[in-house]
């Protein structure tokens, strides 16, 4: 059963559950935020190197309580901004939030291919989804938005979102292509049939185009 990443803590799902007050959160899935964790967990296990696996999990004790608030339905969620704490009473320091991102992941992207890759995807996304997705937008929503200059780390985040929608338009396009592959064998098989009718009827066109010997013509006997 997953047990907390944080090193000598004792909490594991099959001890302590959310009856007990205790809650497990996997790491997110946002490069960047999951970057954020990493590093701090990492830091706690002494461990400069480590890595998350899907089975990697931090309890709710060690998140602020200002990180952590209760559904209607009485499940405890973390905010998407909110990160562990090795120490609960340390300040929050942007400076600080910003070391723990792992610099090595933001210099191993190259954003120019990210950015091709992003552009050809919004070029393939067909008319009737742009439709649907600013139809179903709040009007009202729309007025708040403000522009802003393009960010790259924006771009790491919104990738899976549209690696998402890279592989629902793959999989269309084989749809479509498989479609498109059976109606050039039905248009081949009406074309054979067709022509295979068109002989036939020239055929008997010649046979009853042939002269027929009159009566007067025949040899007496």
């Amino acid at each position: 059963m997953p047990k907390c990443a944080f090193n000598e803590c004792r909490n594991v799902t099959s001890r302590l559950k959310k009856s007990d007050g205790i809650s497990y959160f996997r790491f997110p899935r946002n490069p960047i935020q999951c970057a954020k964790w990493a590093r701090i967990v990492g830091r706690q296990r002494n461990q400069q190197n480590f890595k998350p696996n899907r089975s990697s999990v931090v309890c709710s004790e060690h998140f602020r309580e200002s990180d952590l608030y209760v559904t209607d339905k009485g499940i405890k969620r973390i905010l998407k901004t909110a990160v562990p704490k090795i120490d609960l009473t340390e300040d929050d320091d942007e400076s600080t939030i910003s070391e723990e991102i792992t610099d090595s992941l933001l210099l191993d992207i190259d954003f120019s291919d990210l950015i091709d890759t992003t552009n050809e995807i919004i070029n393939n996304i067909p008319d009737d989804i742009f439709r649907s997705a600013f139809e179903n937008s709040d009007e009202s929503s729309k007025k708040e938005l403000t522009p802003r200059p393009a960010d790259p780390t924006d771009m790491i985040y919104f990738q899976g979102e549209l690696d998402k929608r890279r592989k629902r338009i793959i999989e269309k396009e084989k749809v479509v292509k498989k479609r498109n592959y059976k109606n050039p064998k039905k248009t081949s098989l009406f074309k054979t049939t067709l022509k295979k009718l068109k002989k036939k009827l020239r055929m008997n066109a010649r046979l009853h185009s042939k002269p027929v010997k009159s009566i007067s013509n025949l040899p007496k006997e």
